[in-house]
């Protein structure tokens, strides 16, 4: 059954080590204040998925059934459940919504967005659907889930499709994680039962079930390389399920696949058992697909993992939530509620720099995780009364309350902000624009106040696009920064970069803020831009005495 491979958890964990036991007093920042907010409507029902690009656009896939409203337009579902692409402006409103829908079920997985605004949606069908412009996803058995991948234009035009074309009986696959990076390379991650074929590329595992990691064409969908990375044990036990993974990526082709278990999962010679209902699972898989390491973490109760990121110096941030103490690595984390939110860094070797928490007596979590063009985790999530961050403790307008946070590279906080109202509120999802702006999508009920500003509705839980002023990008090398003249802009094969010092050290950063260039100025004053996909980046230089030079870039063809 569909339920058996894709579960849609909100959740995170909490937990600190000695090591950071400091005051944050001295890191701590003013929090930017909430600059507007809109409802959008019921949206999804089964857990929807947002992207962010850098112009402070929201892309948003869900599933829903009947009928749902998609930005004050009505959707109906063709079949059992329909799925659906949206875009909104900035401000929250609706761009355009795209449904996706036949006889059979249809469900979302994942969503991600390049540079240019293109979104790319990852998910599984069952009957046949055509999309318009000769674009068809062929199903087979109107029950059995096919992988669906969907690439949509800026203007939310479908522009190519790829799934996988095993025959059944035995040809149940899903897409759940998809990522773009900034040399036009798309990777996607999935569960599937013997055989998986696409193309005419075809895997399996010993035990029939197990998770693939393939890598497509960004521009026309083309596989690259498909492979199976794990395989799953059998099902034993009243409660036993497979969850299908997560993703994550470098700016180097490094992929990480991030999961929760609570069956036996087999990588090669290696198989981890969960030490209770469920734990979490890291593993690692370099640029040419070959697994590296694995990591677990887990207690007694449910651990389970919410998402992953990667920053520029190839270090791993997940937040996941547990449920009473959880072992990771030698430190056992403990729980101070139901539930507790952990934001945690991992080292690009599987080694665990340091973890910070967020608990109250109640139930407490991290879902959404990003990352600024300086390397600075946002995470957004919802707490209960007396939740501790930190040393802040936050108080709660009602039952649950929106969080929203950033910290340091180094774990340290740097600012807190919330929002909430008299029932339940919480935020999913964080993303940056090119400015700086912090964009939160969640959904609350009745009314909720963030800050001077607030919303009401008549629905329950209706979903929201808030965003958070301007915030200036932190760094520890300077305290003057200047804006950086930039000639061409936009750019095709070389950038100029006036006034910037010989021997200055440049970055520059893609619309999620993944460092996808490094170089050092010489005479000519110029960085080379080929290869690089075209949309907007943020180019970051830094002289020699620590002069901080940020500007934004356009990349055409």
């Amino acid at each position: 059954m569909i339920q058996t491979f894709i579960r849609f958890r909100l959740g995170c964990a909490f937990c600190a080590f000695a090591i950071l036991l400091l005051s944050s007093s001295s890191w701590a920042q003013t929090a930017p204040a909430w600059s507007s907010t809109r409802a959008i409507g019921h949206g999804s029902v089964f857990g929807a998925h947002v992207a962010i690009d850098a112009s402070g656009n929201t892309y948003e896939a869900g599933t829903f059934n009947a009928t749902t409203s998609i930005g004050g337009t009505t959707l109906r579902s063709v079949g059992d459940t329909d799925a659906y692409v949206a875009k909104y402006t900035p401000a929250g409103v609706l761009a355009w919504v795209r449904q996706i829908g036949s006889t059979g079920s249809e469900g979302i997985g994942d969503i991600t967005v390049d540079a240019a605004g293109n979104a790319y949606i990852t998910g599984y069908f069952a009957a046949s659907i055509t999309l318009g412009d000769n674009l068809t996803l062929v199903g087979g058995n109107a029950i059995i889930p096919k992988i669906m991948v969907i690439r949509y234009s800026p203007q939310g035009t479908p522009e190519w499709v790829q799934q996988n074309r095993s025959t059944p009986p035995n040809d149940t696959a899903i897409g759940s994680g998809i990522r773009v990076d900034a040399s036009g390379i798309l990777y996607l991650t999935g569960s599937f039962d013997n055989p998986l074929t696409i193309e005419s590329t075809t895997i399996t595992v010993p035990n029939v079930k197990g998770a693939y990691l393939a890598r497509l064409s960004a521009a026309t969908g083309a596989l690259q390389s498909l492979a199976p990375i794990y395989q799953y044990g059998p099902l034993t036990g009243n409660s036993a399920s497979w969850t299908s993974p997560k993703l994550a990526i470098s700016s180097t082709g490094e992929a990480y696949i991030l999961n929760s278990f609570n069956q036996p999962v087999i990588i090669g010679t290696t198989t981890l058992t969960s030490r209770g209902n469920e734990d979490v699972l890291i593993a690692k898989y370099n640029a040419q697909g070959t697994f590296e390491w694995a990591k677990q973490f887990g207690g007694s109760g449910d651990d389970i993992i919410s998402q992953g990121i990667v920053d520029a110096t190839g270090s791993l941030y997940i937040i996941a939530d547990f449920t009473g103490p959880a072992t990771l690595e030698n430190t056992t984390l403990q729980g101070a509620g139901s539930m507790d939110g952990s934001l945690i860094k991992y080292s690009p070797d599987g080694t665990v720099q340091w973890a910070q928490t967020l608990g109250s007596s109640g139930a407490d979590a991290w879902y959404g995780l990003s990352l600024d063009a300086v390397g600075n985790p946002y995470i957004t999530g919802d707490f209960s009364n007396g939740a501790r961050l930190g040393a802040i403790t936050l108080t709660s307008a009602g039952k649950q309350d929106i969080v929203v946070a950033s910290y340091t590279p180094q774990g340290q906080v740097r600012w807190v902000q919330q929002a909430g109202g008299p029932e339940v509120d919480y935020g999913l999802h964080v993303g940056l624009d090119a400015l700086g702006n912090t964009f939160v999508v969640g959904r609350f009920s009745n009314s909720c106040s963030f800050g001077p500003l607030s919303l009401s509705s008549a629905i329950n839980r209706e979903a929201f696009i808030a965003r958070l002023g301007t915030t200036v990008l932190a760094t520890q090398l300077s305290s003057s920064t200047s804006t950086l003249s930039l000639y061409p802009n936009p750019a095709t094969d070389a950038v100029m970069l006036s006034g910037v010092p010989v021997g200055s050290h440049v970055q520059l950063f893609d619309a999620l803020g993944r460092e996808v260039r490094t170089a050092l100025v010489m005479s000519n004053a110029t960085v080379s831009v080929r290869g690089l996909i075209p949309g907007l980046y943020t180019l970051r230089a830094v002289t020699v005495e620590g002069r901080l030079y940020v500007g934004k870039l356009m990349i055409e063809q």
